[in-house]
């Protein structure tokens, strides 16, 4: 560790290592080239720094205490400012620590030990407007327009149904990879950096997947078990999705690997806000309504410690939430100005929340939510022909969604086809609701003999299952 004075920087220069304040807590991340407008803030907070490793260096200094481990459970409510080993803030005096913080917080965790005045916390805050800023005209000299290639991957819909692994690994894998993506994200929350190799092997394995059986690919998305308000789970839904529509797009190989990255960190802002503001959003006052609408800015700040990150998957996490008619955050913008890997990014994202358990509402039909987001495309909300390949992902009645057919059978939808989007693959239910039936091509049946009626509530035993999954 190394003290520096606010004299000792200068514009242009590079830090070497993360820059802390007096008070232990992390300023500016390694790597990160000083501004004018960066030395007008950190004269603010004061004439004094550290150059350091991570928190633990700030023991011998007594401004930061180590916790123990097994000193914080969930639940419990912060004493004073929560530090993780990076040296961020993962969780403000008085905030109800949840499982992703005591995540962030089990590498090291530092409490502390004397309060940053309120103007010095409220500058140090006012950085990640900075930091927002640098990357914002980075990414004015970026190409927004993404190419068209001739079917980059080569997708073979009409794959063998046996090639396919079963929902049992199909959801091991899953949990899986969405374990590896927990503890990248607590570092992020810690302040620690974070290797891209982990994503990256994710992306290439879902794009592996893709490949492997098209018409059955959704089912990472929409059939497996899935977690109410749980960040890295709606990821990795984002991801697989957002991988196979640019590929329905036929956007280059390299374009696509950018969609799928984007998908699984598009959200990590999301972390900064407490469960109550991520899942009440009915009932949110003025103030926490504008944290919502902060946390792409929030996403950002974090990736900046995610040091190879393309620029192009930063401006799409912050932009995913614009809308192609202007009607959307942080900025307003519409159609081209988004840019095409955001506007991907956000019908990947919309069609992932609205096929997921959330407490505040009950999960929607899956049809119903394919519906509204053909709906959205009709309406100019979204871009329409994004979600014309979104239906050539998973279909008209989607894979992991329950229909109704003619002979009066039940039947889990688990493949589809582009050239029948309506003709789906299904499992009959037996009578108690359970996929032990046959499994039905229905375009190896003539239309008038066997065809979906329409879409139907899941049988009684998936109802309990997912109220179990929900209370669990």
């Amino acid at each position: 560790m190394r003290e520096i004075t606010i004299q000792n920087l200068r514009e242009g220069h590079v830090l070497p290592l993360d820059l802390y304040s007096v008070y232990g807590i992390k300023l500016l991340t390694r790597r990160t080239a000083i501004t004018k407008a960066l030395l007008k803030h950190l004269a603010t907070i004061g004439p004094r720094f550290y150059l350091a490793e991570d928190a633990r260096a700030f023991a011998p200094l007594a401004v930061l205490r180590e916790i123990r481990p097994g000193e914080l459970r969930t639940n419990d409510r912060a004493r004073s400012d929560l530090v993780g080993l990076g040296g961020r803030v993962a969780a403000q005096a008085g905030m109800v620590l949840e499982p992703h913080h005591l995540d962030a917080l089990a590498d090291g965790a530092f409490e502390v030990v004397k309060t940053e005045p309120e103007h010095v916390a409220a500058t140090r805050r006012k950085l990640a407007n900075e930091i927002l800023e640098r990357h914002q005209q980075q990414w004015l000299t970026l190409n927004q327009a993404i190419p068209v290639a001739d079917d980059a991957l080569g997708l073979d819909d009409a794959s063998s149904h046996t090639d396919w692994p079963g929902i049992d690994e199909i959801t091991a894998w899953r949990d899986d990879r969405v374990d590896l993506m927990r503890i990248q994200y607590a570092h992020l929350l810690a302040g620690l950096p974070v290797e891209l190799t982990v994503f990256d092997r994710i992306v290439d394995e879902l794009i592996g997947m893709l490949r492997r059986s098209p018409s059955h690919y959704a089912q990472i998305a929409l059939l497996c078990p899935r977690a109410a308000d749980y960040l890295p789970d709606h990821a990795l839904s984002t991801s697989a999705l957002a991988i196979a529509i640019a590929a329905r797009r036929s956007w280059p190989v390299e374009h696509i690997r950018l969609a799928g990255l984007a998908g699984l960190i598009h959200d990590v802002g999301m972390l900064l806000l407490p469960q109550r503001v991520r899942t009440e959003p009915e009932d949110l006052d003025e103030v926490d309504r504008a944290r919502v609408m902060r946390h792409t800015a929030y996403s950002v700040a974090l990736l900046d410690d995610i040091p190879d990150l393309p620029d192009a998957v930063a401006c799409a996490a912050y932009r995913h939430h614009e809308r192609d008619n202007g009607k959307g955050y942080p900025e307003g913008l519409k159609s081209r100005e988004i840019g095409d890997l955001a506007r991907l990014l956000a019908v990947a994202d919309m069609s992932a929340a609205m096929n997921e358990p959330r407490p505040f509402r009950p999960q929607p039909l899956a049809h119903e939510a394919i519906q509204t987001m053909v709906q959205y495309g009709v309406d100019g909300f979204i871009h329409r022909p994004l979600v014309r390949a979104l239906v050539e992902t998973v279909g008209l009645y989607p894979i992991g969604s329950y229909v109704l057919l003619s002979n009066e059978r039940t039947a889990l939808v688990v493949g589809m086809h582009i050239s029948a989007p309506d003709r789906p693959i299904v499992r009959i239910c037996d009578e108690h609701g359970c996929m032990r039936g046959n499994l039905i091509d229905l375009t190896q049946n003539e239309p008038w003999e066997l065809f979906v009626l329409d879409g139907t509530q899941p049988p009684i035993e998936e109802l309990v299952a997912r109220r179990d999954r929900l209370a669990g």
